[in-house]
């Protein structure tokens, strides 16, 4: 097993994690961090025990295999398109980019130059969601017809000490959430052939609720409520609806229904929870315990325990590079979500149903080539989320 060398691009909210994360996994060695600034680079590099580089640094090093790129959505085609041109590997938080020509370029720069893309979400690793797509290859649910995807809470400056970038352009509920959804319909699925949505934002005044800046206001420039028709190129049709605009409700993240019953599908945020299956004989629960990537890695999110694998979309990538095989968490599949988000905005905006033109592969099932997939636990127990914000 070769190890890949990485460096982390950006220091914000969600650093923390990947920091912790990156030392557990065998086939990853964390080296170093940047950010625009350098001072919360510092910061974290003397808390994780790494060198903080400046990102012209980071991307002259012939040591660095592989950079992690954790800025604002709004700079991942600039920081992204620099990285692949310096001949490393690139792994994205999700989204992509912000657009899909973005997107695209970046496909095509990563293509001819043989190098890999990953990108966030890997929740599906998660053996939750690995149960739900081996419930459907089984054909529990007969053929599938139809789903629903649901999104919604208050907002991100719930709990975000600066989500202002979440509500300019390019971001939004959509951008931010659906592509965690989005993966995993189409873990389910396969890919989307057409979209028709609307949008709407009811409160374009936000106020803080994070205690380091409450009551304080801004507005956003994005829809904050939007609802989608999502055609799948097999037939079935799936409700989208995300949105930061509502208080607590009863809606089930996932759900897929079919000829012979219904898949409950826990929320694609996490690795873990409860797979339900619906048939005329009654409801049961799906046992996933002997799976890769569940408990005991636990995070507690204010309150919720949830399962929590970070970067085992990077450790499948590196092991893939060695193994000569595809990556699950690849940019293929980023570019497909890159392009029906795209469509929910456009189609939200011109009331036209948008045709999706790329299209992916479902990724292969989780099995034993991931090195630590069956014991790995990057936080070393219970990790409390109110620590790292």
């Amino acid at each position: 097993m070769k190890c890949l060398r990485v460096g982390v691009l950006g220091a914000g909210a969600i650093a923390p994690p990947y920091y912790m994360a990156m030392k557990a996994w065998p086939q990853l060695e964390l080296r170093c961090c940047a950010s625009r600034g350098m001072e919360s680079a510092r910061a974290d590099a003397a808390k994780y025990g790494i060198e903080a580089v400046r990102f012209e640094v980071m991307l002259a090093d012939p040591e660095i295999d592989c950079i992690v790129n954790l800025t604002p959505v709004q700079a991942h085609f600039e920081t992204s398109k620099a990285i692949l041109e310096a001949g490393k590997h690139l792994y994205s938080e999700k989204p992509l980019a912000a657009t899909f020509a973005e997107a695209s370029e970046l496909i095509a720069l990563a293509r001819a130059n043989d190098l890999r893309i990953g990108c966030a979400p890997d929740t599906f690793f998660g053996a939750a969601h690995q149960e739900a797509r081996a419930a459907v290859d089984a054909g529990l649910i007969g053929t599938p017809v139809g789903g629903a995807l649901f999104f919604g809470n208050a907002g991100v400056e719930m709990w975000h000490p600066k989500p202002e970038p979440f509500y300019s352009e390019g971001g939004g509920p959509v951008s931010d959430h659906s592509p965690y959804y989005l993966t995993q319909a189409i873990n389910l699925l396969g890919p989307v052939a057409s979209v028709s949505a609307s949008g709407a934002r009811p409160f374009p005044q936000r106020t803080m609720r994070n205690n380091a800046r409450k009551g304080e206001t801004f507005l956003t420039q994005i829809d904050t409520s939007v609802a989608a028709t999502l055609a799948f190129a097999n037939g079935a049709l799936v409700t989208l609806a995300m949105s930061w605009d509502v208080g607590p409700h009863g809606r089930a993240p996932i759900e897929i229904y079919g000829s012979d019953g219904t898949l409950h599908n826990p929320d694609p945020n996490w690795s873990d929870g409860l797979v339900r299956l619906t048939t005329r004989d009654g409801g049961r629960e799906l046992d996933h315990s002997a799976r890769p990537f569940h408990k005991p890695t636990m995070i507690n999110f204010f309150g919720t325990e949830v399962g929590y694998y970070r970067l085992c979309g990077l450790a499948d990538m590196a092991d893939a590079i060695t193994q000569g095989r595809p990556h699950r968490a690849n940019g293929e599949m980023a570019l497909h979500v890159m392009e029906v988000i795209e469509a929910v905005r456009l189609s939200s905006e011109t009331g036209q149903r948008i045709d999706i033109v790329t299209r992916c592969e479902r990724p292969m099932p989780i099995g034993a080539d991931i090195a630590g997939a069956a014991t790995i636990d990057p936080f070393g127990g219970m990790l409390d989320a109110r620590t790292l914000f």
